[in-house]
């Protein structure tokens, strides 16, 4: 069963679950952990970005097997493994990745009982459409499992 909890519970330890609601406006940076029997995700992201930065929002993301057996994984392509959009805190989505040509191949990957996998991503962020002082929650799919991330604009 999927909940939420809050944000201070999920910073403090890796649990929770992938119901997502917007967090509270004091609670930018919240980032959700996804968690069941048998996988753990996680993402590390800023909480803040400035205004004058280079417009991309660096992301570490993580998968721990915490199960006793190898799970497979496999997107649709390998332009699949991370799915993307940026919301405003109303939900409204502002920006999703450009549809790009990508070969129909398969991503697959066995992550071995007890191993991590671990890969860093930079989702570009369009200027005009991020204001100073403004919140917006970054959803996305890393190999399947579903997450969330808070940030502001300052």
């Amino acid at each position: 069963m999927m909940r939420a909890l809050p944000a201070a519970v999920l910073l403090a330890v890796l649990g929770g679950c992938g119901a997502a609601r917007t967090p509270p406006p004091a609670a930018a940076g919240f980032t959700e952990f996804y968690a069941d029997s048998s996988v753990v995700g996680e993402v590390s992201a800023p909480a803040a970005l400035a205004s004058g930065e280079t417009g991309m929002l660096a992301l570490r993301l993580r998968l721990h097997n915490r199960s006793g057996r190898a799970l497979e994984l496999s997107e649709s392509t390998r332009c699949t493994v991370l799915r993307w959009s940026v919301a405003d805190t109303r939900g409204q989505t502002l920006e999703a990745p450009p549809n790009k040509p990508c070969a129909r191949q398969v991503a697959a990957r066995t992550l071995p009982p007890a191993h991590t996998i671990e890969r860093i991503y930079e989702v570009p962020l369009t200027a005009p459409l991020y204001r100073t002082g403004n919140r917006y929650i970054l959803r996305f799919s890393f190999w399947g499992y579903p997450g969330r991330h808070a940030f502001e604009m300052r």
